[in-house]
């Protein structure tokens, strides 16, 4: 798949599972488990996708799956699947060529790959890439709240905040050829949303603020967002947009596929539509 001058596509970095409960908040579990069942401890699959975007100089990640620092108990926790040889090896991708990685939180389901533990201290997983961020984000992963400390292994967030090629930015960032970067808040301060458009359309990564495809619906929000009722704001402003002009949008976290296109039905109401393949 095409947009302007970049060629879409994406990498399979396994699965781990979460609370289905907290995965879908105030939602029933009558409801949430239809669409993705839980395990006999209430956890839910979900993937661990990552946007690629190349052209003939450029290598942008979006994303880099999760940190393989954790110890034995949390990865049973988690319930890793991955077909990597090892936690924080990046599949498909030669490291070395990858110039961009587009951090967007730092979570370690989403920053944990761009940082490869190692036995004298963790290191940037992609050594020539510039690793993007909001000051907002990393100020917050660097001091986060005693709700979300769990989300932000110490070890991997210095090794980001240490990067000499890191680039913090805020409210929005061109990364030219029509990708650009955008803060919002809800799930975390500053997280990003990572739009691709040239004149015939658009795909949207839309990190956590809708983590799979069956999260589309707007009161479907995670417990885990600190800010519930933003997350809800801003879903409505995305999606209006998203749905009038036909994106396509990247959910990271979904079980089955990435690549989903949303409508509005006679209610108002936005629902999951197409599946896209490259």
């Amino acid at each position: 798949m095409e947009i302007g001058p970049w060629t879409v596509d994406w990498v399979d970095f396994g699965s781990f599972k979460l609370d289905g409960g907290a995965m879908f908040g105030v939602v029933p579990k009558p409801l949430w488990d239809r669409l993705i069942p839980g395990d006999q401890e209430n956890r839910i699959t979900l993937g661990l996708w990552g946007l690629v975007l190349r052209t003939r100089d450029r290598c942008v990640l979006v994303d880099a799956g999760a940190w393989g620092g954790f110890g034995e108990k949390l990865r049973r926790v988690f319930a890793f699947d991955t077909d990597r040889e090892g936690y924080g090896t990046i599949p498909l991708l030669d490291p070395d060529a990858v110039t961009d990685v587009v951090l967007t939180h730092l979570h370690f389901d989403h920053a944990g790959g761009a940082v490869l533990p190692a036995a004298e201290g963790p290191l940037p997983t992609f050594p020539n890439a510039i690793y993007h961020t909001t000051g907002t984000q990393l100020a917050w992963a660097l001091h986060p709240s005693a709700r979300d400390r769990a989300s932000y292994p110490t070890e991997m967030v210095q090794c980001i905040r240490d990067n000499p090629r890191l680039n913090t930015w805020e409210e929005t960032e061109d990364l030219g050829d029509g990708l650009s970067l955008h803060a919002v808040g809800g799930h975390t301060p500053g997280m990003t949303l990572t739009l691709i458009q040239d004149s015939n359309g658009a795909l949207l990564h839309t990190a956590d603020i809708t983590p799979t495809s069956l999260h589309v619906p707007v009161p479907y929000v995670m417990a885990y967002d600190l800010e519930p009722v933003e997350t809800v704001k801003v879903r409505q402003r995305w999606y209006a947009e998203a749905a009038h002009r036909g994106w396509m949008l990247f959910f990271q976290h979904d079980p089955e596929h990435p690549l989903w296109t949303i409508r509005k039905d006679e209610k108002g109401r936005y629902l999951r539509d197409q599946r896209v393949d490259l």
